[in-house]
């Protein structure tokens, strides 16, 4: 089995390219971290610029995937923080460790649902879900984090025609692997 993907060959500069362009939306993103969003929200958004960068033309980098399953992350978060918002002057829970898992949970799994029912494909979205709770995101980090989501689908439409996919994904098959 090869150490280095025999796909990039004669694709080198586009590897190189790419990463970089990708490392730069993130270190950009990184610049405003302080004023603007947490960095559980940016490492979100790694995950998706990996995506985008090495993939830009799989349909986990398809605009209504993109922008679609990051609404779903968002819309998770907040049902799944209903119950926080409905619970205010009651006693406090006896195990506030067992609210935070409760909570991501319902977070993720919502998210995961609302994207099935809807047929969109990008799983950093069930990330972002469980960093916007765990962070008790304020609504003004959700509205930065959309915006960010949009710009970046933005450029990837831009930039798409000039990029290609940088791992080839092998065909499925029901036979085992025969890689020891």
């Amino acid at each position: 089995m090869p150490v280095v993907n025999k796909n990039l060959t004669g694709s080198v500069m586009h590897g190189l390219l790419q990463t970089l362009a990708g490392s730069a939306v993130i270190g950009l993103l990184m610049l405003g971290n302080e004023t603007l969003l947490s960095l559980p929200i940016i490492a979100s958004l790694a995950a998706t610029m990996f995506i985008l960068v090495t993939s830009p033309h799989s349909p986990a980098s398809r605009p209504r995937n993109l922008v679609g399953g990051y609404l779903c992350g968002m819309i998770g978060a907040v049902i799944a923080r209903l119950p926080e918002a409905f619970a205010t002057g009651l006693p406090e829970p006896l195990n506030p460790v067992s609210t935070l898992v409760l909570t991501t949970t319902l977070a993720v799994a919502i998210t995961a649902l609302l994207m099935v029912i809807f047929d969109l494909n990008h799983p950093p979205a069930c990330a972002l879900a469980f960093f916007l709770v765990t962070a008790q995101s304020p609504p003004v980090e959700y509205l930065l984090t959309f915006v960010f989501i949009l710009l970046m689908s933005a450029a990837l439409q831009i930039l798409r025609p000039f990029m290609k996919d940088l791992f080839v994904e092998k065909p499925v098959t029901n036979q085992p692997d025969s890689t020891p």
